[in-house]
């Protein structure tokens, strides 16, 4: 589910400053200075930048300095090929980041088929696809403290676990996963999008979109047999796993209190097709919806695996199809059910496509739990209203894509908002967002760049809803990339980047 997300955005609550005062920093041009990437980086001093222009550069990448490693242009028009060898970027005793590539053709005999990191690194702003390794097909995260933000990690394979990411250490640390798309890995064992094996080692996991991913074992979205400190916010749609939990399996959820604000749908696995909670000890789980997820028992999900690992959960605020009677609760493991639940039809926009954004007459709007969940924004950043929504999507003026946009190929632009409202499509060719953006009072930022055209294109339906077909003529110059904002009602939408291909 490709909606909404712009991997421009980058709003770190938490950011690296590489720089210490003082400490002067030079930007190292790829190939402007250096022939390729790898050179740069050995001639880089700490908290230098190495600044690589568009283009496809064939190298396997070790970096063991604090620094930057940025791409000019974005991940659509720079990739780093890793021609099947070893890990395409290998980051050790290092405390920098990567930022704006696609990575790709990694084959690593070990961890980390894409990336490989073993520090506070942060990787951002990424596309990680079509890499390999038996732990960590996209992505390996060791020891330290990692973040992982506005990255697509796809159709990357792990022979043993973790197609998308992994992550553990053997004495501690813990990694920051959000608003990531992560869809189409597979792993032979345990976690088809994501798996973590490791004691003492917390997870913060938020914001994601987690869909299509297959487990040969537990966990075909995500698997976590380490701590987990928050799991809000995640669309986990369409997952598999031939074991358990074919959209979540918590293996150890001693640090898991609460979870909230996800959406589950589609999910299939042998038991517990949502999720599968094998031990945890008072959770409780609240504005969530679990849908058409499919399994033999506790189809929308299981509580308890064996009698001797008990779990317990509350559950509360949530839409679950089929209530009690499609979950499985194990002996001596207890579900609370508590107040404010449903058993109706979502609604969603378009389920089979992965739309799950909500529509203007779904009966989520303003059901939820008043909760301390932080930041106050849904999975797309929209911010949440006084009275909360059930789901990872708050119901708010929107604009976003509903398909690929490739050139000669038709792919819609969406809008949802209050039922009736009329729309107003503002476009620029550019893809930086007006700095500062202009306030307009009552109405929201603007973030388009100078010039930019406006076209009234409708008013959203009953539902509130609105799509204009978009197709991009073959001769169409791609890839490129531009900004598009929405004005619904007098709501100003959060601002899109599409990158035609």
């Amino acid at each position: 589910m490709r909606s909404g997300f712009s991997l421009g955005i980058t709003v770190l609550g938490l950011a690296l400053m590489l720089a210490a005062p003082g400490v002067a920093q030079t930007v190292r041009k790829v190939p402007g200075h250096y022939k390729t990437i790898q050179a740069a980086i050995d001639a880089a001093q700490q908290f230098d930048t190495v600044l690589v222009d568009p283009g496809t550069y064939v190298e396997n990448l070790v970096v063991k300095k604090n620094i930057w490693v940025k791409s000019s242009r974005g991940p659509y028009l720079t990739t780093i090929d890793g021609s099947g060898k070893d890990s395409v970027v290998w980051m050790e005793l290092a405390k920098g980041g990567i930022d704006g590539f696609t990575i790709t053709n990694g084959n690593a005999t070990w961890h980390g088929g894409g990336i490989h990191t073993e520090s506070a690194d942060i990787i951002r702003n990424c596309i990680i696809t079509g890499n390999r390794a038996p732990w960590g097909g996209g992505i390996y995260l060791f020891g330290g403290s990692g973040t992982v933000v506005d990255n697509i990690i796809a159709g990357n394979i792990a022979t043993q676990d973790g197609g998308g990411i992994c992550y553990g250490a053997s004495s501690g640390g813990g990694a920051e996963i959000y608003r990531n798309v992560i869809a189409g890995n597979r792993s032979s064992v345990n976690g088809g999008g994501v798996f973590g094996n490791s004691s003492n080692f917390w997870l913060q996991f938020h914001h994601n979109v987690v869909s299509k991913n297959h487990a040969g074992k537990d966990g075909g979205g995500l698997c976590a047999e380490t701590d987990v400190a928050d799991l809000n916010g995640n669309v986990f749609y369409m997952n598999t796993a031939v074991g358990n939990g074919g959209g979540v399996s918590i293996n150890n959820g001693y640090a898991l209190t609460t979870l909230a604000h996800c959406t589950f749908v589609g999910n299939a696995a042998m038991t517990g097709g949502g999720m599968c909670i094998q031990d945890a000890l008072n959770l409780r789980i609240s504005n969530t919806i679990f849908w058409l997820n499919r399994a033999s028992a506790g189809p929308e999900m299981r509580v308890g695996m064996h009698p001797q690992f008990p779990a317990k959960v509350d559950i509360d605020h949530c839409v679950v199809q089929g209530g009690q009677l499609s979950i499985h609760v194990e002996t001596n493991s207890t579900l609370t059910w508590g107040a404010g639940m449903l058993l109706s039809d979502p609604l969603f926009v378009d389920m089979v496509s992965g739309d799950l954004h909500l529509t203007a007459t779904s009966p989520c709007i303003g059901a939820g739990r008043t909760t301390t969940y932080k930041p106050r924004v849904d999975f797309e950043w929209d911010p949440l209203d006084s009275k909360e929504d059930i789901g990872a999507d708050e119901f708010h003026p929107h604009v976003y894509l509903a398909g690929t946009p490739k050139v000669g190929q038709p792919f819609a632009v969406r809008f949802v908002g209050p039922a009736a409202s009329p729309v107003f499509w503002g476009i620029s060719t550019g893809v930086n967002r007006r700095s500062p953006p202009l306030s307009i009072p009552g109405t929201g930022l603007l973030c388009l760049p100078d010039p930019f055209t406006v076209l009234p294109v409708g008013n959203l339906s009953a539902a509130g809803v609105l799509s204009i077909p978009v197709q991009f003529p073959s001769t169409y110059p791609a890839p490129a990339g531009f900004l598009n904002q929405a004005l619904i009602g007098t709501t100003l939408t959060s601002a899109l980047e599409v990158w035609v291909q």
